[in-house]
């Protein structure tokens, strides 16, 4: 039930990183992950890594977008208060850059002149956007069923909801 486009990107982008070539047994490299076992049936990790849509199986792995028009989740008159809600599945890697994108598509931006030269300046560091949701993807715990993992934006913060622990 692995794809075999994710397996391949995977490969391509290890081969890149490492500077070296993997080789031809797809097998012993998903093996060595930790994709498949002995036996080589499918582990939790391989599914959440290289199936196209792992959430058949485990869907708890998607991931629930929200974007807030205040700073709780209510509206005026107890309606619900969100301009944006989005379910984001597939793999691992699509869910944080699925995740990503919207944030970023969400996000404020705003600017500054100096001198000849504009500067723009976002609601919050690339850097700390990444690691939220990378965390949130990886340490999440799998076996947990019943609850997906949760993005929320308010007009004033940004919260990653994961369940488990580190």
């Amino acid at each position: 039930d692995f794809s075999e486009k994710i397996v391949q990107e995977y490969m391509k982008k290890r081969s890149e990183r490492t500077k070296r070539p993997i080789g031809d047994d797809t097998n012993a490299l998903l093996k060595e992950i930790g994709a498949i076992d002995t036996k080589g049936n499918a582990t939790m990790s391989g599914i959440l890594l290289f199936s196209e849509y792992p959430q058949q199986w485990l869907p708890q792995s998607s991931v629930v977008f929200v974007k807030f028009v205040g700073t709780t989740p209510r509206g005026e008159n107890g309606l619900a208060g969100y301009t944006r809600r989005e379910e984001l599945t597939g793999p691992l890697p699509r869910l944080i850059e699925s995740a990503w994108n919207l944030i970023w598509s969400e996000m404020a931006v705003s600017a500054v002149v100096k001198g000849l030269e504009r500067e723009e300046t976002t609601e919050y560091p690339q850097f700390a956007v990444r690691e939220a949701i990378v965390n949130a993807v990886c340490h999440r715990e799998y076996r947990l069923k019943g609850r997906r993992i949760e993005i929320r934006m308010y007009s004033e913060r940004h919260e990653e909801i994961s369940h488990g622990g580190l």
